[in-house]
């Protein structure tokens, strides 16, 4: 149904889906580290049900809903570092041995389903100028998850994993790849496990060739991006891949 709307109709409808979350300002993340302290704009358990719909939405439009990821990304994003910074609390607490709060269960599901939904809009909208949103996914969603990667996808394929392919398998998105110095190498870490599943090794080593080949040189890409996939991915990364 949402694929024949018009455009019109269409921003109507997210409109009305984002609620309280249209035109989230998302320069309040960048002030202060206890954002999560302030008046939430929406309910743990109604964002929950907004990124599941969300999700739902980015399935069914695919790359139709690249005229509306700036209206949908500012909301999904704010959802996503909130649950990341209240997990993080969650974790803090722990390690003190004290009670967890009790929404931890729903805070998963918003990071988890936030992830998705931010690889589809990844691979959706080839448009849009992510520089912007780039330096927040790093810092709050991807930095602080990085070093335990390999732990996270023992038994499956992980969000964070998952992102980072989408990264790869394009040539305008796989330079940020070395955006942080430990992205490649942890991708290489999660072939080291013994208990790792096979689907998940072959997942790493994909995101690996993808490296590669991209680094190689083609007719289709300018000479300039290979080159700096082999300077700041390839090379830096050698004695790790061998």
């Amino acid at each position: 149904v949402l694929r024949h709307l018009g455009i019109d109709d269409m921003d109507e409808f997210l409109g009305i889906a984002l609620g309280d979350l249209n035109n989230v300002d998302l320069s309040k993340f960048n002030h202060t580290k206890d954002f999560v302290a302030e008046k939430e704009v929406m309910s743990v358990r109604k964002q929950v049900g907004f990124v599941n719909m969300m999700e739902d939405v980015l399935k069914e439009l695919g790359s139709k809903i690249e005229p509306f990821t700036p209206k949908v990304l500012p909301a999904i994003l704010y959802c996503l570092v909130l649950a990341a910074r209240q997990l993080q609390k969650v974790m803090d607490v722990m390690v003190d041995e004290q009670p967890a709060v009790s929404n931890t269960s729903m805070l998963r599901v918003i990071r988890q389903t936030g992830f998705k939904c931010l690889d589809m809009m990844f691979t959706n909208d080839t448009q849009l100028d992510w520089s912007p949103f780039i330096p927040l996914i790093l810092e709050e969603l991807i930095g602080p998850r990085i070093d335990k990667l390999p732990v996270e996808t023992g038994q499956g394929v992980s969000v964070v994993l998952q992102l980072l392919s989408t990264w790869s398998s394009s040539a305008r998105t796989i330079l940020r790849l070395g955006k942080d110095e430990m992205f490649l190498p942890k991708v290489v870490e999660c072939l080291a496990p013994q208990n790792s599943k096979d689907e998940v090794k072959l997942f790493a080593l994909g995101i690996i060739k993808n490296v590669v080949v991209l680094a190689r040189g083609s007719t289709t890409e300018p000479e300039s991006l290979t080159t700096m996939v082999r300077s700041t991915l390839l090379d830096k990364n050698m004695d790790t891949f061998l």
